[in-house]
């Protein structure tokens, strides 16, 4: 385990230290030897690190890292840690003493199972959260990469030979153009080159360093374990959860909990896109709510319609500019254009509903055909609710039958279809008549 501090000593020194931590020891775990019914008891505790604190992982176990030598670029998270072989293998003839380099760049990216670490102390289990992780690899030097120093040498030698001068009269960079070379291999290497090496000091300490004191561990509140969760958790303690659900964006990033009753139907569909109604009203805890059963209709009416008796999300809904993915490269469309393909989109999507609804074959074939996009554009719209089992596409849900079969819902479920049939038959005949003229040549 990896953390680094910047030392309150001259900061021009540009000197940071490593200390590593181990993880670990069975004399901090206290045993019940004399109840066979309980093997153990850990009171697991949240904590946070003063410092950022990184998982370095190793290809080879067992290395001495109290003896290494470290140094990292700061802005482009590049680790190097460097081993005298004689420390790693007993009879290492002089020749052959060659320092072994271990490179890791970093990486936030990491899977759920990489996000934090724990460790014990005191017969507590603390967990503390990664801000990254390095995934170390022995540099190898070969025979080519041995010998490019002395290529170079004489490429440069017989390059001074011929001095040509050049002009070169260069157009103002765009900002497409600046994006697309920041995004470039070459212009993330020009930059890890130019990062300056910091030296690292690398000490040995115990982990009582980064661990919460007493004191605070009695302040920490006990939070009851959620047991299904399907949104991302936030900071929701330092920011207004009521402004971040209004500004649409980011609400994905919010609990449920954290949001009004509207709001929570909001985010589900933009979640999860389909939904049986006894689903929707567990995770919205609409029996803990004042709200009577027409009002709740009245609310997922906005942002979802009935298809063989699932809760589907509108498409009226999703296709805005709110929600539209931006253009790669930041490529700047019309707002004519930006219009166009929300419209079409938002066709295919309601398109493919009343296909579903009517239970008819559906391909990403038939919707090529028909609208003229692209397969992968066909699948994208698609697999928003519907997913592809033996050569055609199905909802995600499969048909709610007790739903249907209730009688006191049997009026929602027929304007419901009316809904769908009149879009079928009058907005789609009225803005793609060659639709409705071309569907008989697909079926």
């Amino acid at each position: 385990m990896l953390s680094n501090k910047i030392p309150d000593t001259d900061a021009s020194k540009n000197i940071e230290t490593a200390f590593l931590f181990k993880m670990f020891n069975d004399n901090d775990i206290d045993r019940y030897e004399n109840d066979e019914t309980i093997e153990q008891e850990i009171p697991i505790i949240l904590g946070k690190p003063p410092a950022n604190l990184y998982r370095v992982q190793f290809p080879k176990a067992n290395l001495p890292l109290e003896k290494c030598d470290a140094k990292h670029k700061r802005n482009v998270g590049i680790l190097e840690i460097n081993f005298d072989p004689t420390d790693i293998y007993e009879t290492v003839t002089i020749n052959d003493r060659e320092t072994f380099v271990y490179k890791g760049v970093k990486n936030s990216d990491h899977k759920v199972m990489n996000h934090a670490v724990s460790c014990f102390k005191d017969g507590k289990m603390f967990i503390l959260p990664l801000d990254g992780i390095y995934e170390m690899k022995r540099a190898i030097k070969n025979d080519e990469q041995l010998n490019t120093t002395a290529v170079n040498s004489t490429i440069q030698n017989e390059a001074k030979e011929l001095n040509t001068v050049r002009v070169k009269f260069a157009r103002t960079e765009t900002e497409a153009q600046k994006r697309r070379k920041e995004e470039s291999s070459l212009y993330k290497q020009q930059q890890a080159e130019k990062d300056p090496w910091i030296i690292m000091n690398v000490k040995s300490t115990d982990k009582s360093s980064i661990l919460p004191t007493g004191v605070n561990c009695k302040e920490l509140k006990v939070q009851p374990l959620k047991k299904k969760e399907i949104v991302l958790n936030s900071r929701t303690v330092e920011v207004n959860a009521e402004e971040l659900a209004k500004s649409g964006k980011n609400i994905l990033n919010l609990q449920l909990e954290d949001l009004n009753f509207q709001d929570r139907i909001k985010l589900l569909f933009l979640k999860a896109s389909v939904l049986r109604h006894s689903e929707l009203k567990e995770l919205t805890s609409f029996d803990k709510e004042n709200v009577s059963e027409d009002d709740f209709i009245t609310i997922v009416r906005k942002y979802a319609t009935l298809c063989c008796g699932v809760w589907t999300v509108k498409g009226e809904f999703i296709y805005t500019i709110e929600y539209m993915k931006k253009p790669r490269h930041g490529t700047r469309l019309s707002p004519s254009t930006i219009a166009n393909i929300l419209k079409l989109r938002l066709d295919i999507h309601n398109f493919g509903l009343c296909m579903l609804q009517a239970k008819k074959h559906l391909t990403r074939g038939i919707i090529k055909t028909l609208f003229n996009v692209s397969i992968e554009d066909a699948e994208e719209i698609l697999s928003v609710y519907a997913v592809k089992k033996n050569k055609t596409w199905e909802l995600k849900i499969s048909e709610d039958t007790e739903f249907l079969r209730d009688k006191k819902y049997r009026k929602i479920i027929e304007e419901e279809d009316d809904y769908l049939c009149h879009w079928f038959e009058n907005k789609l005949a009225e803005d793609r008549p060659d639709v409705l003229v071309n569907l008989p040549n697909v079926y």
